[in-house]
C-alpha cells in the first residue's frame, strides 16, 4: 500500500471515529509522517476527502466493470448484481456520520452523489439492455432507483436513531431481491 493509500485509510478510520472534525494532525499522528508529508500527497482536508470519495467509488466501478464484462450473465443476473454492489469501502464509512457530512461540507456529500449518478448509469445501461431483450418488463428506472434509495436511506436513518454505527448489510441484498423479483419475466 502506498503512501496516499495509507493517508486515505487512516483518513477513513477518523472519519468513522471523529466525523468530518477530524484534523490533519491526527493523520499525521497515527502514521507517524509528518503533517507536511500530507501535503505533498493532498492540497488540503477538502481533497484528501473528496480523494476517499474518489477511492470508494473506484472500488465500486471495477466491481460492475467485472459485472458488465462477464458474458456468461443474463442482463437481469447482471442488473441484479449491479444492483447489490455495495463495496467494502463503502461499507467501512459510518454512515451516520456520512449523514451528517451532508451538513458539515455539501459540496463533498455533492461529489459523492455525482459518483453515486455515475454508477446509476451503469445500472441504467444494463436495464435498458434487459428489457430488449425481454428478460424484465419496461419500467422506469428512476422508479427503482427511488426506491432502492429511499429504503436504504430509511434504513440508514432507523440504524442511527438506534445508536448503531452502521446499516446491516443484508437490507440491501433483501431490498434488491425484492425488486429483482417483482420484475422478473417468468
Amino acid at each position: 500500500m502506498n503512501l496516499g493509500e495509507q493517508i486515505i485509510n487512516t483518513t477513513i478510520d477518523l472519519f468513522n471515529e471523529k466525523g468530518y472534525r477530524f484534523r490533519l494532525d491526527d493523520i499525521a499522528e497515527q502514521l507517524l509522517i509528518s503533517k507536511k508529508t500530507i501535503y505533498t500527497q493532498f492540497k488540503d482536508k477538502e481533497t484528501l476527502f473528496m480523494e476517499v470519495i474518489r477511492y470508494c467509488g473506484r472500488e465500486a466501478a471495477n466491481t460492475q466493470r467485472k459485472i458488465l464484462e462477464n458474458k456468461k450473465e443474463s442482463y437481469t443476473e447482471k442488473v441484479r448484481q449491479l444492483l447489490a454492489v455495495w463495496p467494502e469501502q463503502y461499507r467501512r464509512l459510518n454512515q451516520k456520520k456520512m449523514i451528517g457530512l451532508r451538513v458539515q461540507n455539501p459540496k463533498i456529500a455533492k461529489k459523492a452523489k455525482e459518483y453515486y449518478d455515475e454508477e446509476w448509469a451503469l445500472i441504467e445501461g444494463a436495464l435498458k439492455e434487459a428489457v430488449l431483450h425481454g428478460e424484465v418488463i419496461h419500467i422506469s428506472s428512476h422508479l427503482i432507483r427511488t426506491m432502492l434509495e429511499a429504503t436504504l436511506e430509511r434504513s440508514v436513518t432507523e440504524a442511527v436513531l438506534q445508536g448503531q454505527e452502521k446499516m446491516d448489510e443484508n437490507i440491501r441484498k433483501d431490498v434488491v431481491r425484492i425488486l429483482m423479483n417483482g420484475i422478473e419475466i417468468v
